[in-house]
């Protein structure tokens, strides 16, 4: 699971690919129907957004506590009827 490093007053980017070629990746021709994120306690800055080809997610986050790792999870599902999921580590440090 990938780890991110942010200060508590930051607004990053998080998300997917899903049509990356991993073993959870979406299959050929299959699109995301909808997209979900918790948080694991950060702060959510603007709406989750899928791209136009409807193969890629995106949410902004700020917030968070110094010297606490955050776990965010997107559970998407798919015009095929799947559900996946995918994980970050959002690690918040003091601003240097």
């Amino acid at each position: 699971m990938p780890t991110f490093i942010k200060t508590p007053s930051e607004i990053y980017d998080y998300g997917f690919d899903w049509d990356d070629g991993a073993p959870d990746a979406l299959e050929s021709a299959e699109i995301i129907s909808t997209s979900n994120w918790d948080l694991g306690g950060l702060t959510q800055d603007s709406a989750d957004e899928v791209n136009s080809a409807k193969t890629e997610t995106k949410c902004w986050l700020t917030g968070g506590e110094v010297d606490t790792d955050y776990t965010i999870t997107n559970t998407i599902e798919t015009d095929q009827g799947r559900t996946l999921q995918r994980s970050h580590i959002i690690k918040i440090v003091e601003a240097r």
